[in-house]
């Protein structure tokens, strides 16, 4: 009945490799209009690096942002959950686990992430189909009601 995370996730998750700068993830960020992206190295993911990691472990620390490796700032390893699992599962860990964000992995592979921006923009979505199934029940409970 809930939407799985298949059907909420961003299918085309932004990588960059380990040895890239700082200031090349910064400026991917800022050309794509997101807050992270995905470390990737030989098709494996390392660990990812979001707005927040480079704020508080590169600017706030005056670190050259031309001369640290995202390696360095990333965070590691991954928070991740399957694209069969439930949207409500993924919003749990992602409150259990203190992050914004979950990398979508299948078996090894990486085809997505969701975002707490994601979950919200799809529980409109959510919300009207329980609507739909709670007026069907409550309709047939009346139709059988009035036909005893």
């Amino acid at each position: 009945m809930f939407m799985i995370v298949r059907e909420a996730m961003v299918t085309s998750p932004v990588t960059i490799e380990p040895s890239a700068q700082v200031f090349e993830a910064a400026r991917l960020m800022r050309d794509k209009q997101i807050g992270s992206v995905i470390v990737v190295e030989n098709g494996k993911v390392l660990g990812i690096a979001t707005e927040r990691d480079l704020i508080r472990r590169v600017m706030a620390t005056n670190r050259d942002p031309k001369k640290v490796k995202i390696s360095e700032v990333m965070t590691a390893p991954v928070i991740s959950i399957s694209p069969n699992e439930d949207v409500i599962e993924a919003a749990q860990l992602m409150s259990k686990k203190g992050v914004r964000r979950l990398v979508v992995m299948d078996k090894e592979m990486l085809i997505g992430v969701i975002t707490t921006n994601d979950l919200s923009k799809n529980m409109t979505r959510a919300v009207e189909e329980l609507a739909t199934s709670l007026y069907l029940i409550e309709s047939s409970r009346l139709k059988r009601e009035s036909s005893s």
